[in-house]
């Protein structure tokens, strides 16, 4: 099986983006040109050209980018199936792994 579950790049201007979510598996976002921020369990990190993110299966997340004339946001997602890197991950490829409480 492919452990890639998709791979997207999308270059938009005069769109607000604010999306707050999460994913079954690992997503690696890269943001080739834009401004913004990403909310990551309630912590806020900038976004600015060239920016390199990773998250976890099942964390939620928003990132959020508004829009403005003379502003571009391009980037790239790629979603990789955690469940196929076994225990490399220690675990992290099931939700039990975020939310002890409800397992």
């Amino acid at each position: 099986m492919n452990p890639v579950h998709g791979c997207t790049r999308i270059s938009s201007r005069m769109k607000n983006w604010h999306l707050h979510h999460a994913h079954r598996g690992i997503e690696i976002l890269y943001i080739y040109k834009g401004q913004g921020e990403i909310m990551v369990e309630n912590l806020t990190y900038p976004i600015r050209d060239h920016t390199l993110v990773w998250f976890q299966p099942y964390q939620l997340h928003r990132v959020t980018v508004p829009s403005a004339p003379s502003r571009t946001y391009i980037r790239t997602n790629l979603h990789l199936r955690s469940r196929l890197f076994g225990a490399s991950f220690g675990g992290l490829s099931h939700p039990a792994a975020f939310f002890p409480q409800h397992a």
